[in-house]
């Protein structure tokens, strides 16, 4: 028999995704709380919205209620990604499918927020990751399979409560000395090669001695990562075989074209909108005196500095030169997602929480643009 199609409906859970062990355990002591049978639970539950399962078991529950319950369970379910797992196969299927040009789409009962985290912990669909500078080290972590909890509390932990750029150093060759950034780095992933992490990844760096973007998919990972962070005067280069390699940003801050080039599907391409401007106050014309920026840190440090500190102008200093190429990266993307940070400064690490909210907040919004789009039929869209 021949059957005529342009795309493929995929349902999630047993087909790409076996969460088995976690629904299980969800519905199970959901059960045990209100005295039901969780065999039963399970029985009627595979294929139906939680509500519908919740309303089939408990009836009399008044229905406000029992909306509180089923936010209860798919939070619940939300947090849990331990022994969800792909189904064997469905990554490769899909990646085939995606590079054939083959529209893929999945239909689930599970909501979106859900359908979503499930997808991402199984490992489906992402099958690659690459990044420069502050975008290599998530994209490695990312490449490591850390959960999003993990992810969280890693790096709030290393850029919050513990800020990387407080080492100062005598500036003959950078502002810091660079030490409690390898330091982070050398914790957060041991003497893990790149070649061992769970995905394929790369990052990149600016090779200032061959004057090129070096890409790099071998060799211990928190030693590229440590270079491909290293903005010139902020912190010092990373030399390597008589080469001095600094950040990635300096040549390629958005290595879409890098990610194209291993033709393994779609590339999804995410740049960080920091308005990019750097201004001094209307009426700053002179450069400050060292006496007059400490009478402002002293008696005045709850105002915002009329002028850009030295960090700030070598962090913009090292990426204006490759903003051409960025607008270039960001239209060889297949979907592009631009946060907009403009209102957070780069080195605030306080805005932790209000970056990710941001970040989430975008990526949700421009993948409901891009259904409407003619790429949108072959991005796998949840």
């Amino acid at each position: 028999m021949e059957i005529s199609a342009s795309g493929f409906l995929f349902d999630m859970d047993g087909t790409l995704v076996d969460s088995h062990a976690v629904v299980e355990a969800v519905w199970s002591e959901f059960g045990e709380r209100h005295g039901l049978d969780p065999a039963a639970i399970l029985a009627y539950a595979h294929g139906r919205q939680a509500v519908d399962t919740v309303a089939h078991f408990l009836p009399e529950v008044p229905a406000a209620k029992r909306a509180e319950l089923v936010a209860g369970l798919v939070a619940e379910e939300v947090t849990r990604t331990d022994g969800i797992v792909e189904v064997p196969g469905a990554a490769a299927l899909l990646t085939a499918l995606a590079e054939a040009g083959i529209p893929v789409a999945v239909v689930t009962s599970a909501p979106r927020e859900l359908a979503v985290v499930r997808l991402r912990a199984s490992g489906v669909p992402v099958d690659q990751v690459g990044g420069t500078s502050m975008g290599a080290i998530v994209g490695a972590a990312i490449a490591a399979r850390w959960s999003d909890e993990e992810l969280s509390t890693r790096f709030r932990r290393s850029f919050v409560t513990t800020n990387p750029l407080s080492d100062y150093t005598l500036p003959f060759v950078s502002l810091f000395g660079g030490r409690r950034v390898t330091s982070l780095l050398r914790s957060a992933f041991g003497e893990l090669d790149i070649e061992d992490l769970v995905l394929p990844y790369y990052c990149v760096t600016a090779n200032l001695t061959t004057a090129n973007a070096d890409t790099h998919t071998t060799g211990k990972l928190w030693r590229w990562l440590r270079a491909s962070v290293s903005l010139p005067g902020v912190l010092p280069p990373f030399n390597d075989a008589g080469n001095v390699h600094v950040d990635g940003g300096v040549i390629d801050n958005l290595p879409v074209r890098v990610m194209r080039r291993q033709g393994r599907g779609l590339t999804i391409a995410v740049d960080i909108d920091t308005g990019g401007a750097l201004s001094a106050g209307a009426g700053v014309e002179e450069p400050w005196s060292a006496w007059e920026f400490f009478r402002r840190l002293v008696w005045k440090r709850e105002e915002t500095l009329p002028i850009p500190s030295i960090v700030r102008i070598l962090l913009r200093s090292a990426l204006v030169s490759s903003a051409a190429r960025a607008i270039e990266d960001r239209a060889a993307a297949d979907l592009l997602i631009v946060p907009p940070m403009q209102q957070i400064d780069l080195l605030d690490w306080t805005s932790f929480d209000k970056a990710i909210e941001t970040g989430y907040t975008a990526t949700m919004q421009a993948l409901e643009t891009a259904r409407t789009l003619p790429v949108g039929a072959r991005i796998f869209v949840s």
